[in-house]
């Protein structure tokens, strides 16, 4: 599948604006789920429309991450049940991650996603969003999961230095993000071309 036609390597990510909540996207066919909106609800500040728009750009990547992601045979996501998305310690999505799986499916599987509060049963899930507090928790998890066919999705600077496979990366009030590719092959992920190529960094392992 070829995501665009032009010569030079596209940039990654959304340019985002929290106060409208609106975004415009790079790559149409890869960010056109960006676009989905939560329900109405209360008035916000512009601190909080600022948070809850980015993480609709996030939510949106993560789901799209399993779009371009292949993982090995006999593993969960290779499996025909639903695509686990899990969410590991705070939670920044809300309702905003189930709204936007609702209704999708990848290779013919639904989505689905999952809160824990602890490392264990983490390798049930396909995709995991990490949001620990502190490196030495980081590292829990990322020990828990160590070889497992699981793709890690981080946002602290220290993500894929410590071994995650993805992490987001703000650049300029955009969703951008960097790809550790040893540590997804190191689990037997393989992070298609098309991925890799929106990446703001690409690195072979920590």
């Amino acid at each position: 599948m070829r995501l665009y036609a032009a010569t030079a390597k596209p940039k990654s990510g959304l340019d985002w604006q929290p106060r409208s909540c609106r975004w415009i996207p790079r790559i149409a066919v890869f960010w056109f789920v960006a676009a989905a909106s939560a329900a109405a609800g209360p008035a916000l500040s512009a601190q909080q429309k600022s948070a809850a728009s980015e993480y609709k750009v996030k939510a949106a990547l993560l789901y799209n991450f399993t779009r371009f992601v292949e993982w090995p045979a006999g593993g969960s996501g290779s499996a025909k049940g639903p695509i686990v998305l899990g969410i590991v310690g705070a939670d920044p999505f809300g309702p905003v991650l189930e709204q936007i799986l609702e209704g999708k499916t990848v290779r013919g599987r639904t989505l689905e996603a999952k809160r824990f509060s602890t490392a264990s049963d983490l390798q049930l899930c396909d995709v995991l969003f990490v949001n620990v507090s502190g490196k030495a928790e980081l590292q829990l998890v990322l020990g828990a999961l160590e070889g497992a066919p699981v793709l890690t999705v981080g946002e602290t600077p220290e993500f894929t230095r410590l071994g995650g496979m993805i992490a987001f990366v703000l650049e300029r009030n955009r969703v951008r993000f960097e790809i550790n590719r040893g540590a997804a092959e190191h689990s037997r992920i393989k992070i298609r071309s098309q991925l890799l190529q929106l990446a703001r960094k690409v690195s072979k392992g920590p």
